[in-house]
């Protein structure tokens, strides 16, 4: 697999296939709220170790990451949940980032491509404030951690730039959460 076109097919194939899983199979099914919300608090003090497995998982399987932080606020309430749903995502894109890392490292630099060499020169420069900003427009997105592992970025860039731009988003969603429960649904009922 030396060649970047094959491994780079082997990393779409694989991505492909965990996409359709999470789509179209009972596995991806039963990623619901209120499975996820049952098995979390039903496992007690291991909830959060499971709720991060969960998190990698589905993260792997394109699940949504405002699932899992939906979950955490619901369980844990606004402050703790979104702090949990927060430490959820680092770790799910960290564990995304370093599988993906394995099979391509580095390989998106062997393509002979003068356009994407450039961004990745660009990417290569000023790699923590790169990811920050992608991580703010794109936050969770599973495509991005792909790309990323892909790259020559350093693992502690792409893990610190995500840590740091990932907060915005989830403070947003969270909020998002607390105005919903807290003015819009006491209207409602």
């Amino acid at each position: 697999m030396k060649k970047p076109v094959w491994r780079i097919s082997l990393i779409l194939l694989i991505a492909i296939m965990l996409l359709l899983a999470g789509k179209f199979t009972s596995v991806g099914v039963w990623f619901s709220l209120d499975n996820v919300s049952n098995v979390i608090r039903n496992s007690g003090p291991w909830g959060f170790v499971i709720f991060n497995a969960l998190f990698i998982l589905g993260s792997l399987m394109h699940i949504p990451a405002m699932l899992f932080i939906l979950v955490a606020i619901l369980i844990y309430g606004h402050v703790e949940g979104a702090l949990f749903g927060y430490l959820g995502v680092v770790i799910a894109m960290t564990a995304n980032y370093l599988i993906i890392r394995t099979m391509g490292n580095k390989v998106l630099h062997e393509i002979p491509n003068a356009r994407l060499q450039n961004m990745l020169v660009r990417l290569q420069r000023q790699p923590l404030m790169t990811v920050i900003l992608i991580r703010l427009v794109f936050w969770a997105a599973p495509v991005v951690n792909y790309a990323l592992a892909m790259t020559s970025i350093n693992t502690r860039h792409y893990i610190v730039g995500s840590a740091i731009g990932i907060i915005l988003p989830v403070a947003v969603f969270a909020g998002a959460v607390y105005l919903f429960q807290e003015m819009i649904i006491p209207y409602v009922q």
